[in-house]
């Protein structure tokens, strides 16, 4: 991503209509399953209304290490540390995340939307990737305008991944690389469509579920001891970990979700009958009031 160097200079605002035939081209050579009627497809998540960050701050050295972050205005508002998906590809940035990004903003929280390496991307895939999110996640702790009690992480598809994984992290194993690496304390954690494990979604064959070899540099059969490592199912909660998830979600099962959540007694699942992938970030649908219910409910067990 060029231009995003600079810290406290917004982004420019893509055409939208533009940027979302674009990318709908590109899904459909990606070959994403049809959307269902009634379901909202990734072109109409791109042409959606959003407020401009606050700031674009760099947390590492690289051009994707760096966070849009948006700001409500009130004193110490609680931070949610938001992670876009695109099956780990480099070929999709965060902008998609804006609009929930900004409406998260409207709704009063602090939004830290962090950008990463990505599959295809120099340093992508593991174990720079996972690096990338443990300190983005590390340089929140600088941020001196919000409530540092309530951290939470919320992420969608392959972000949901990386969301629930860092709040799974300090279970690493010491011989880890990645041991040790998340200092700060997360204090709750959302999935969005969120793929839990990473084992068993690398033996799918649609479009996103073939990326998982190429982020982990192999099968889960060759690969065990990396899987285990990053894969929150391998890992299990710290923090209290909610999953939302559409029922007729085509591209990440909704049985991740569940599966994960009969796991752990730190883990709890809310479906969503009829809804399906991308819903889960559409701020304008009915996945965003489960979203701000589960927000609430992880305020409140942290003002215990």
């Amino acid at each position: 991503m060029q231009g995003y160097k600079t810290i406290g200079r917004a982004p420019a605002r893509p055409n939208s209509a533009r940027t979302g035939l674009v990318l709908l081209i590109i899904l459909l050579c990606h070959g994403f399953p049809v959307i269902a009627a009634g379901q909202v497809s990734f072109s109409e998540i791109q042409a959606l209304d959003f407020s401009e960050p606050n700031e674009v701050i760099q947390y590492g050295a690289d051009e994707h290490q760096f966070a849009e972050y948006w700001h409500p205005g009130t004193v110490s508002p609680s931070l949610i540390i938001l992670i876009h998906g695109g099956c780990w590809l480099n070929e999709y940035g965060l902008d998609h995340i804006r609009p929930l990004a900004s409406k998260l903003k409207d709704s009063g929280y602090a939004v830290w939307s962090t950008e990463y390496r990505r599959v295809g991307d120099e340093g992508g895939g593991w174990p720079g990737t996972f690096e990338d999110i443990a300190d983005s996640v590390n340089y929140t702790d600088k941020l001196a305008d919000v409530n540092q009690q309530a951290k939470f992480v919320m992420g969608h598809s392959a972000g949901g991944h990386l969301a629930l994984w860092a709040a799974a992290a300090d279970h690493l194993p010491l011989e880890s690389p990645l041991s040790k690496r998340i200092k700060t304390e997360i204090h709750g954690a959302i999935g969005l469509a969120a793929i839990a494990d990473i084992a068993a979604y690398s033996l799918g064959d649609n479009s996103c579920e073939i990326v998982t070899e190429k982020l982990m540099g192999g099968s889960a059969r060759a690969r065990a001891e990396r899987y285990a490592q990053a894969s929150p199912s391998s890992l299990l909660p710290s923090a209290t970990s909610i999953l939302i998830h559409g029922e007729s979600d085509a591209i990440v099962n909704i049985e991740q979700s569940r599966r994960y959540a009969a796991s752990s007694n730190s883990a709890t699942v809310v479906p969503l009958k009829g809804l399906g992938h991308f819903d889960m970030i559409n701020p304008l649908g009915p996945a965003f009031q489960s979203i701000k219910q589960a927000l609430v409910s992880l305020e409140s067990e942290v003002s215990k």
